[in-house]
């Protein structure tokens, strides 16, 4: 191979890589438009927000159980009467049967965040179809109740997606509002990212596993109040969205 080959080679796989650690650098927000409250919905396939002429806010947290932070989670969000969802995993629900069947029996709602939280893109339906399942026998086993709503993992979906998640009874639900708490940015950057964005119908992204939530536990803490003074009622995504829009 000729030097100037070699060199159109070596430049040809050092863009590739590029472009590659640019996709996961941004995919956990990749698929989430910066105005989503502005996006419109796709009745029975998929939210990003609730009406946006009423004072009404659902918090949504992906990626649990987890110890501690889900069980500190509830303390709270029953301390003040509220209702949450949560996005499950169906391996961490497997690993946690006991808090998942908490979070149900205290009238929260359990939404399916997949078996093993993949990027679902460009996946192959029956892979969609495989990670949802074995989530859905997870959680069904763990609470009882089987799970209509569904978050795709870094909020990436595309139409193979939504078209076998709905094939199997889902709604998608994606969020308009992130708290970035997976940056783990400090209690105050959490909260502040939340009540800079918050709206009428806003769905609200928070997690409650995938690594240490401590920061996340407190910003929930302060966010309630201070979300009800503001005048927002804190409801669950059925309650957002309405019960014919959110079942199947």
């Amino acid at each position: 191979m000729s030097t100037r080959r070699a060199w159109r080679w070596l430049a040809l796989v050092g863009f590739a890589s590029a472009l590659v650690a640019l996709y996961f650098y941004v995919r956990p927000t990749r698929g989430v438009p910066g105005r989503a409250y502005e996006e419109a919905n796709r009745a029975g396939v998929i939210y990003w927000h609730g009406r946006l002429d009423r004072p009404e806010v659902a918090l949504t947290f992906d990626d649990g159980p987890s110890v501690p932070y889900t069980e500190e989670l509830l303390a709270i969000l029953d301390a003040h009467h509220v209702k949450a969802t949560f996005f499950m995993i169906g391996r961490n629900v497997e690993q946690h049967p006991e808090i998942a069947k908490a979070a149900a029996d205290a009238g929260h709602v359990i939404g399916n965040h997949t078996y093993s939280h993949p990027n679902l893109e460009l996946e192959r339906e029956s892979y969609v179809g495989s990670e949802l399942a074995r989530a859905e026998t997870a959680i069904i086993a763990a609470t009882g109740q089987r799970p209509h709503l569904f978050r795709p993992p870094y909020g990436d979906e595309d139409r193979f997606t939504l078209h076998e998640s709905g094939h199997l009874g889902y709604v998608a639900v994606e969020w308009s509002v992130s708290s970035k708490d997976w940056q783990m940015p400090g209690v105050d950057a959490i909260v502040a990212n939340v009540l800079a964005h918050v709206h009428d119908g806003a769905i609200v992204l928070l997690h409650d596993g995938g690594g240490d939530r401590s920061q996340t536990v407190e910003a929930v803490a302060r966010l309630i109040p201070e979300l009800q003074r503001r005048g927002y009622e804190l409801v669950t995504i059925p309650e957002l969205l309405g019960e014919s829009a959110a079942s199947p």
